[in-house]
């Protein structure tokens, strides 16, 4: 959640949970250099020596690099610290969390907007209905198109309610739906904007991402289904290939 900055006037904070490391928190909005510094430095848990000397460390070598993400880094899992001035080796280094405490907490009002994690959207979408747009009376005309017999659009019918057939697009379009309702719910709230974090930094409400010569104000959803189409009419040749090549061997025989 991004919280509206009018709240800043009234939050603190720190560096690792207060609970661990007993931090010295600071106001947000402070300019105090010592109070800061004291935040993101000093703590009073159980191994404050040495986690003292290493956040002082790791704040000098940020300075140097001009690279404050460095700040509260540790220790790798060789015991190494972040080098200054060149690339890190290690890739598993950890980076203490910076708590906020908002005094007396906050209202549905305050909360500007929220970005919303991309792995969640992907489990929720396992349950996502897009029988509208893939069913066999869809495919129907699609496998006649094709060439394929009565007899194997019939054993298509009957597999596919076995087995759904599954393609990159299908499983976009549930993802893309099951964004835009979780977008809907929270919106109905009053809450500003949603975004949602993807991995890779795409935009999934952007229909370029589906097809880069789609237009910025096509549909992403209309180009979404295009694609699925597409792939279904490769998923189906494949198929009947496949059912094709097997009916002639048990004709002819396997010559193996």
């Amino acid at each position: 959640m991004v919280i509206r900055p009018e709240t800043a006037n009234r939050v603190a904070y720190g560096r690792g949970t207060s609970f661990d490391t007993k931090h010295q928190p600071v106001l947000l909005d402070s300019t105090e250099r010592d109070d800061i510094v004291n935040a993101v430095t000093i703590s009073g848990g159980l191994n404050k020596d040495d986690e003292n000397l290493d956040a002082m460390l790791h704040l000098l070598g940020s300075s140097k690099d001009k690279n404050y993400s460095h700040v509260g880094a540790r220790r790798d899992s060789n015991g190494r610290m972040k080098p200054v001035g060149k690339i890190d080796p290690s890739d598993d280094r950890e980076h203490e969390v910076f708590e906020a405490n908002i005094l007396g907490g906050f209202s549905k009002d305050e909360v500007e907007g929220i970005h919303y994690p991309f792995s969640k959207v992907v489990k929720l979408a396992e349950n996502e209905d897009i029988s509208d747009v893939i069913n066999i009376e869809i495919l129907k005309p699609r496998m006649q198109k094709l060439g394929f017999t009565s007899d194997e659009i019939q054993y298509i019918s009957v597999m596919s309610k076995q087995l759904p057939i599954i393609t990159p697009g299908i499983q976009k379009l549930k993802e893309y739906r099951t964004a835009k309702k979780i977008k809907k719910k929270y919106e109905s709230m009053g809450i500003g904007y949603v975004k949602f974090a993807h991995p890779t930094g795409i935009n999934i409400e952007n229909p370029k991402t589906y097809n880069k010569t789609a237009n910025t104000n096509d549909n992403p959803e209309q180009v979404i289904k295009q694609n699925i189409y597409s792939e279904l009419d490769e998923v189906l040749r494949d198929i009947v290939k496949k059912m094709r090549k097997s009916k002639t061997r048990e004709l002819v025989g396997d010559p193996e």
